[in-house]
């Protein structure tokens, strides 16, 4: 990992969790927030097209992968995004 993908964009803090695209570029319009399931206070989330799409892919293939595009983003951020994307 290089520098940039260590440290949240927003904040410029250590990037210690990482969220699918789709959650670092909505709005405040809710489109799921789903994490795994088999672990617990893992800091890793997408949305449920992600959901979809791994779902429908067999688990986090290349395309499931692909589609998420991961980003890495601050505890801070993680939170934030977990409160306002969950219906």
């Amino acid at each position: 990992m290089t520098e940039n993908e260590t440290v949240c964009s927003l904040h410029k803090k250590e990037a210690t969790a990482i969220v699918c695209v789709h959650l670092c570029t909505v709005g405040n319009d809710p489109i799921g927030f789903n994490v795994p399931e088999d672990i617990d206070n893992d800091l890793e989330a997408w949305c449920d097209k992600c959901e979809n799409v791994f779902n429908i892919s067999g688990g986090w293939t290349d395309r499931a992968t692909e589609f998420a595009d991961f980003r890495p983003c601050c505890v801070g951020c993680f939170i934030s995004l977990k409160n306002r994307m969950r219906v």
